[in-house]
């Protein structure tokens, strides 16, 4: 075993790696668990490979060299986290500015490998539908997040979002929602949807 990974299973419990950097500190950042050295990834742009770090290798960009995507900039992406134990604890998040993010601007690996994909524009990404609950008049594309009542009279929508920190999945647990009253309205699981 290297030193560098010594260091990094002996001392540290979460690491943070930028490795996506320009002119423009457009960046992905890295986010994993104690053991970073079952983490891999994979990106292109408009198709093409960019970087490929393979699993154990995630630190091996130079101690670490950010990567200059100042020749990339605007376009898609492709991102693939790669976990060779399955039990994810990789995550990232794009920090494109002074560009904007449409599409997984962050995620979670989960399993031995997860698929992300992302575009760098120039545009303000949002809810584009003037007839959405959420609409956006400064948007200029639309992301897919517009939301539309859908609720007859006397009904009330509502929104929850539930994460996992540490991208291994929902392991059983469940949600439920109680109205005032304080009767159950809804109950379930993340692995069943």
């Amino acid at each position: 075993m290297n030193l560098r990974k010594s260091i990094f299973l002996g001392m540290l419990s979460v690491f943070s790696l930028a490795f996506l950097t320009s002119v423009n500190a457009q960046t992905i950042n890295f986010t994993g668990d104690t053991w970073a050295y079952e983490a891999g990834c994979l990106l292109t742009f408009n198709g093409d490979t960019i970087l490929d770090a393979p699993i154990g290798d995630l630190f091996a960009l130079n101690d670490p060299q950010p990567f200059n995507i100042s020749s990339y900039g605007a376009g898609d992406y492709v991102l693939t986290l790669l976990d060779d134990y399955g039990d994810g604890g990789t995550s990232f998040a794009v920090d494109a500015a002074p560009l904007n993010c449409a599409g997984d601007c962050s995620g979670n690996g989960s399993g031995t490998s997860a698929d992300f994909m992302f575009t760098l524009t120039s545009d303000t990404p949002g809810c584009t539908d003037m007839t959405a609950i959420n609409y956006d008049m400064e948007a200029t594309l639309d992301d897919g997040s517009c939301l539309f009542n859908i609720c007859s009279a006397g009904e009330t929508m509502v929104f929850f979002n539930m994460t996992d920190s540490w991208g291994d999945g929902w392991n059983g647990n469940v949600y439920e929602i109680y109205n005032e009253a304080g009767d159950l309205l809804a109950t379930g699981n993340l692995d069943a949807s």
